[in-house]
């Protein structure tokens, strides 16, 4: 039997402890959910009702955890696409699929990260200067 509507919000609403009304054009975004968050309630939501994530692309639907300094340089891949909300009726519709329903327009993201680059880098270079004043 496939998962009803209110299979979903009550899911989401035991992930989240929304109190708020939670109806079908209800996004993710608008009950706070974000980064590690979102990651992890999609992750819940495959598990509870057998949705094949293979095609999901987090970076449509959601930014990462923390601040990203290397963003001020470099855009990261959620500033390059357009961003596509979840609501209850789309994560309804992909758990009586068992797939992920979303057909993303096409994109081209760097093979490489450079803003993990450059965070990194700066990293090492805080690093460096806070073992040079400790030895000083």
């Amino acid at each position: 039997m496939s998962p009803t509507l209110e299979d979903i919000v009550a899911f989401v609403r035991e992930e989240t402890a929304a109190r708020r009304e939670i109806l079908a054009t209800t996004t993710l975004a608008e009950l706070g959910v974000e980064g590690d968050d979102h990651h992890d309630l999609m992750q819940s939501c495959a598990e509870r009702f057998g949705v094949n994530l293979d095609g999901y692309r987090y970076y449509f639907h959601h930014g990462e955890e923390g601040w990203n300094p290397g963003a001020l340089f470099v855009r990261p891949p959620q500033a390059r696409v357009p961003q596509i909300e979840i609501d209850m009726d789309l994560l309804r519709r992909s758990a009586e699929a068992g797939r992920w329903r979303v057909d993303y327009p096409p994109h081209d993201l760097p093979a490489r990260r450079w803003d993990v680059t450059i965070n990194r880098a700066l990293g090492l270079g805080f690093a460096l200067l806070l073992l040079a004043a400790l030895v000083l």
